[in-house]
């Protein structure tokens, strides 16, 4: 994937993140932002069956950002610390309802230096100065008071790297990663886009049916749902909030959080060729069926007496280049028909 596409990805994948925290609800709200929040990141990238590592540049990262409840509603907004006279503007991103700073660079002490968490005891806050069409001009505040207590999340490694570069579209494909102290209340999301950056899947979201958590260790590809013969890169990224604000800007929530995000690669192997079933009496009581297969296949020998209603008569993953099986002939059917069909 190109540099710009990798960049874009990331930008997507942080603003995702960070706007889906807040929960499905917040979208009623009523208010003219859904989000303001800060999130501190780090990228990582796994080639291989080996931990994941930093990426070589640019690795760490700090965010504002303001997310409008629909297009045009935040004019203009700035972000400003305590004890700092800085004001950082944040500007239009990837859609008219978001407005977002980023500040980039090669360590973590580079981004604490300017942009620190502070603590219980000491509170550094993080004051957002929103101009907005219905709401007027508003204040509110985040900070990173509980992260001492929190702590950091993990950097999520996958488990089964090997079996993600040959995956068979044609049936469910389950991602692993391996459990490095999550929380229940940190959210992960996996998300897969394409060789031009185009999302192609995404876990459910947090807060919904099914979405992942600190504690999750899987994740379910359904069949379908990459496309073939393809190289994707994924991302799996856990955040975990360290201060939330609902009351500064009512109908609004305010979110600090800290991101670490893994990329890495997922490949398709082709779709399978479709196999030719070929049918011979081999007496008056039984015929045998045979067809081509391919190795790491799912198929189905299948067997209706009208064309609508279908039944298994096999499912096999063969090792084998041939199936080779036989039937017994039903006097009492005198009609049947047969075919083949490749997946679970």
């Amino acid at each position: 994937m190109a540099v710009s596409s990798q960049l874009n990805m990331r930008k997507t994948l942080t603003l995702r993140l960070a706007v889906l925290l807040v929960g499905l609800s917040m979208n009623a709200s009523g208010a003219d932002v859904t989000l303001f929040g800060i999130l501190k990141s780090q990228q990582y990238q796994q080639t291989n069956d080996s931990p994941p590592s930093l990426i070589s540049s640019n690795a760490f990262a700090f965010n504002a950002l303001v997310y409008a409840t629909s297009n045009k509603l935040v004019t203009s907004a700035t972000l400003r610390r305590t004890g700092a006279t800085n004001v950082y503007s944040l500007q239009p991103d990837l859609e008219d309802s978001i407005l977002r700073y980023e500040f980039r660079t090669n360590s973590q002490s580079a981004i604490d230096s300017v942009f620190p968490s502070g603590g219980l005891l000491n509170r550094i806050n993080y004051t957002f100065t929103m101009d907005t069409t219905h709401d007027g001009v508003r204040t509110a505040s985040v900070n990173y008071s509980a992260a001492a207590l929190l702590g950091n999340p993990p950097v999520l490694a996958i488990s089964n790297f090997g079996e993600a570069q040959t995956i068979d579209t044609t049936a469910d494909f389950t991602l692993r990663w391996k459990d490095n102290s999550g929380l229940s209340l940190d959210f992960v999301q996996l998300v897969v886009s394409n060789e031009s950056g185009g999302i192609v899947f995404t876990s459910p979201l947090p807060l919904a049916a099914g979405g992942l958590t600190g504690t999750s260790t899987s994740a379910v590809i359904p069949a379908h749902a990459l496309p073939p013969a393809s190289t994707l890169s994924a991302h799996l990224a856990i955040i975990r909030p360290t201060g939330v604000e609902t009351n500064d800007y009512p109908g609004a929530v305010g979110l600090a959080g800290i991101l670490r995000d893994t990329t890495f690669p997922l490949r398709t192997i082709p779709a399978p060729s479709s196999p030719i079933l070929h049918l011979a009496f081999l007496n008056p009581v039984e015929c045998q069926l045979d067809f081509p297969t391919e190795t790491n296949r799912i198929y189905h020998l299948q067997t209706s007496t009208n064309l609508a209603s279908w039944h298994d008569l096999l499912i096999t993953n063969p090792s084998s280049a041939k199936v080779i099986f036989i039937e017994q002939r039903l006097p009492e059917i005198p009609q049947r028909y047969f075919r083949i069909r490749v997946g679970p």
